[in-house]
């Protein structure tokens, strides 16, 4: 069994403290049986404020919707009399539900539970004193030993735990439809040299090559990252983000290029588009490729289509070799109502049984250690194998290797080059705001 090497970013430990610290060896993930702690729903008695737990989110997409309800109607079925208000809100990949939540977080009116990616996401909140930890559920259900110790470590501040991964997703990948690229006699491209050869054949035949919705620029950064990755590799990828290589880097300006060729094979209505869209576009064979994270798989599977059978998938070019990670969990407000009910949901979610239907649908895999990978389909028991033994590294566009403040920015300068095709004002504007890493 390999070991994962965990290289997410110095600031992980600058933020970790004590709890980091001694976490210098690569962990190993275990394919064998799980690790033995309890398995039993947690129940907890709902509080002196009422049996209502509200749950803001952004899932409200196929697969990610039906993931979320799998939690709810499991915890609602384990706590009779508790009523879960999904409040969900759709669009702009989150930033609307956490614009929403900012608010509400401000105004003193915070839901029971948030979801926040792990990382950065997480960490701005408990460092502004905004959440509360879970230590208490760790401790109270043993579950210090059920989650890789570097994927804790990212929503560890000052020694203290405040969010537990429900799930992990690979964000590096691009999708295909499998048929249409069989009927037209093209191989799925592994290297960027083929991806313009496919690209050609697709365009003249009529059909999209590359599949994007943009009008979040999140995904327009997500494909121009997963070319910043393959251009400096993982190593260098990962110090990027720590400014320890800078965007003057000519490597830097070869994506931005490579980056500019790639926005030629895509869809002229991308910027009035959402990643669902976009992903609809291969369903309804429309366009043959989408690069997108693995919430794919879930639009894809709860459409209808089989995976390895309809959509097909591989890592995106020059980036097969790395796992690019994220995960997503539930924050529970300093001043929230039902705080006893929402850890209750929380330790719910830690659950093999959780898991499992969570993971089920969102397309994503288990962050829980030991689960059967007999219980996913193709795609997932590819990615539990990748996550086990590929090099894992963080996302920006995850939340998890860069503060928020440097995401907007970075996304406002995409959707600028986006637009104008500007390589030097790329490069201008990517250095003008290196000053928000951490290093």
């Amino acid at each position: 069994m390999k070991k994962i090497v965990f290289n997410f970013v110095v600031a992980f430990t600058l933020l970790s403290g004590a709890a980091c610290a001694g976490t210098k060896s690569a962990p190993t993930v275990p394919t064998s049986a799980p690790v033995e702690v309890s398995t039993t729903a947690p129940q907890e008695p709902a509080n002196s404020k009422g049996n209502v737990l509200e749950i803001m989110s952004w899932w409200t997409g196929g697969g990610e919707a039906e993931a979320l309800d799998a939690l709810i109607t499991g915890f609602e079925a384990e706590n009779p009399g508790v009523t879960i208000e999904n409040a969900a809100i759709a669009g702009g990949g989150g930033t609307n539900a956490q614009a929403v939540l900012a608010t509400r977080m401000e105004g003193g009116d915070p839901p029971s539970l948030f979801q926040a990616n792990g990382g950065f996401d997480s960490t701005q909140w408990a460092m502004a004193g905004k959440i509360q930890p879970v230590d208490d559920i760790i401790q109270k259900y043993n579950l210090a030993d059920v989650f890789p110790k570097d994927i804790l470590a990212m929503n560890t501040y000052n020694g203290h735990v405040y969010g537990l991964p429900v799930n992990i997703g690979r964000n590096n990948l691009m999708w295909y439809n499998k048929q249409l690229l069989e009927k037209n006699n093209l191989a799925v491209p592994t290297t960027w040299d083929e991806f313009f050869t496919v690209a050609e054949s697709l365009k003249d035949a009529g059909i999209t090559p590359l599949a994007l919705g943009d009008k979040n620029p999140t995904w327009a950064t997500l494909v121009f990252e997963n070319i910043l990755l393959d251009k400096l590799g993982v190593d260098d990828y990962e110090l990027f983000w720590r400014r320890k290589v800078s965007a003057s880097d000519p490597r830097v300006r070869e994506a931005a290029e490579l980056f500019s060729r790639v926005l030629d094979y895509v869809n002229e209505n991308h910027n009035a588009m959402d990643w669902q869209e976009a992903a609809q576009m291969l369903v309804d064979g429309k366009a043959a490729m989408l690069m997108m994270g693995d919430w794919a798989a879930g639009f894809f599977v709860s459409v209808g289509m089989k995976p390895n059978v309809d959509f097909g998938w591989i890592g995106s070019p020059g980036t097969s070799n790395v796992f690019r990670a994220e995960y997503d969990a539930f924050l529970i407000p300093v001043d929230a109502k039902n705080t006893d009910l929402a850890k209750a949901f929380i330790a719910y979610t830690t659950t093999p049984d959780a898991q499992i239907a969570f993971n089920q649908h969102k397309g994503s895999i288990p962050a829980r250690i030991g689960i059967d990978p007999s219980k996913f389909n193709e795609y997932t028991q590819s990615a539990m194998k990748d996550f086990a033994t590929l090099r894992v590294t963080g996302a920006l566009m995850g939340k998890s290797v860069a503060p928020a403040g440097y995401l907007k920015k970075f996304n406002e300068a995409i959707t600028m080059f986006v637009t104008q095709r500007d390589v030097d004002q790329l490069i201008k504007n990517l250095q003008n705001i290196e000053n928000l890493l951490v290093e």
